[in-house]
């Protein structure tokens, strides 16, 4: 059974919430971008709104996280605020031609994570509709690449002239993905027991938790690991940048092994973990004053 988190249930979601936004607050001040307070304003919204509705849906934190999960059954009411909040942010984003595409596929991403609204045809030749948490590799992926590129990219959309080295913007975007794969593993291997009870097919419940370490963390960091360090080498990113990435790359390795610490509080660890947004918002304006 999960332990506890630290925060309120609703804390949580406050604090994912507010990382979330100063990352994108971050990746303007390291474009040099304007400070859009548009964006800044209703992405704190729509990252609750989505994180929000999960709540309500994940019928796995019943043994995940009991707590939390009674919670939300008996509190209704912020199900209704998240998604008035959510809509409204779309809406405000659409009246002041703020909404770029990546606005919606990032939407599209957080309501088919949680809904399940995606038509499925089983191999039995059985029609459904399934969650992309029922969707076997498809959620660690999904969740990475739209959320670990969103900081970004929606820039890149709205003030394309302040991208001015495309290259080094991608790549730093990939190490962020990267990170954020690696982290939605570790929550799905802390979920292990309930997410296998519930039929959920995430990496560690098809391939186990040992392999999921091996092929979903220890691998894609150490190949990350090796194609910076010839990236340093051929001059296409600099010092300060390469050291951003081996960052991002041992950051996991701090917040893996707390949890693995039997005598560190294990209800500490999930935050610590999720600051992995924050140190890669820090690391973005570290990166703007020295490269």
């Amino acid at each position: 059974m999960k332990t506890k988190s630290v925060f309120h249930p609703l804390g949580e979601l406050v604090y994912l919430s507010i990382i979330a936004t100063l990352t994108l607050f971050c990746g303007a001040v390291y474009l040099q971008c304007k400070i859009d307070l548009i964006l800044i304003l209703t992405f704190p919204f729509i990252v609750f709104g989505i994180y929000t509705i999960n709540r309500y849906t994940d019928v796995e934190d019943i043994l995940n996280d009991p707590d939390k999960r009674n919670y939300f059954d008996k509190n209704y009411l912020w199900l209704f605020i998240s998604i008035f909040l959510f809509s409204l942010s779309i809406f405000v984003l659409l009246v002041t031609r703020k909404l770029t595409v990546y606005h919606l596929l990032l939407i599209l991403a957080g309501v088919t994570y949680s809904v399940r609204i995606i038509p499925w045809v089983s191999k039995s030749g059985n029609a459904a509709f399934k969650r992309l948490k029922d969707i076997p590799f498809a959620k660690s992926s999904v969740v990475s690449i739209f959320l670990g590129s969103s900081f970004f990219l929606i820039y890149w959309q709205l003030y394309p002239d302040f991208i001015q080295n495309r290259t080094q913007v991608l790549l730093i975007t990939f190490s962020f993905i990267l990170g954020i794969f690696i982290n939605t593993n570790f929550a799905d291997l802390r979920d292990y027991i309930g997410d296998k009870a519930a039929g959920i097919p995430t990496i560690p419940v098809i391939i186990g938790k040992r392999n999921t370490y091996i092929f979903a963390m220890i691998i894609p960091g150490s190949l990350w690991l090796l194609v910076s360090g010839y990236l340093f080498y051929t001059y296409v990113i600099s010092l300060e940048i390469f050291f951003f990435f081996i960052l991002n790359l041992l950051y996991p390795v701090f917040y893996i092994s707390l949890y693995h610490i039997s005598k560190f509080p294990k209800k500490l660890v999930e935050p610590i973990a999720d600051a992995c947004v924050l140190v890669y918002a820090l690391g973005l304006v570290v990166l703007r004053f020295t490269s």
